[in-house]
């Protein structure tokens, strides 16, 4: 279902709007792709630590520390993204491309949301109900397309982007809250966005 995404959102850029806009999406796509690096490292490395040390009884406060960690080294690398996509567009793709810049942002915060919802989300596989996180994915698929007709009318290529980030983003509320309901954690929210 992950992989299938990218090629129904080229459709729907491609047949909304134009070809020219499908490339400036394809280039902004791709720089903010380096946010796969370090999730999916993170995500290799932590879900079998998880997985060994969740019953120990000062698990979470471990959990709490890495999720402040986490979340500020991908912020940052939202960010540094952001800051640098016009000379990253001009040195990948050159200058005439230089508009695909203003859709890094929210295509990197996509990355950023949904896997912070995979990180608070861990309650699914430490429950090993990962099968309702297919349900949250489908709900959150059906909405992100329905926005990004929406917004693709009325913002163009951004409102494409800013749909995927929305998208992203009710992926991860909902794999957050799934998690928390099969098995409850002690979250610390506060410190993460303090």
């Amino acid at each position: 279902l992950e992989s299938s995404q990218p090629v129904i959102e080229r459709l729907i850029v491609s047949s909304m709007l134009s070809l020219e806009s499908l490339g400036l999406f394809a280039v902004a796509a791709k720089i903010s792709l380096i946010m796969i690096f370090p999730v999916g490292a993170f995500q290799m490395a932590f879900i079998p630590l998880v997985m060994r040390i969740y019953k120990d009884e000062g698990a979470i406060d471990l959990f709490n520390l890495v999720l402040t960690l986490y979340t500020t080294a991908l912020a940052a690398l939202v960010l540094l993204l952001t800051i640098f996509a016009k000379p990253l567009v001009v040195f990948l793709a050159g200058d005439s491309y230089i508009t695909s810049a203003n859709l890094v942002f929210p295509l990197a915060a996509a990355i950023f949301f949904n896997s912070l919802g995979l990180f608070l989300g861990i309650g699914s596989i430490i429950s090993q109900k990962t099968y309702l996180r297919l349900l949250a994915h489908i709900v959150s698929q059906v909405c992100c397309y329905a926005l990004m007709v929406l917004l693709a009318g009325a913002f163009n290529i951004l409102g494409i982007a800013v749909a995927i980030m929305l998208g992203k983003a009710l992926l991860g509320l909902l794999n957050a809250a799934l998690g928390q309901y099969l098995h409850p954690m002690r979250w610390k929210y506060r410190i993460v966005w303090a």
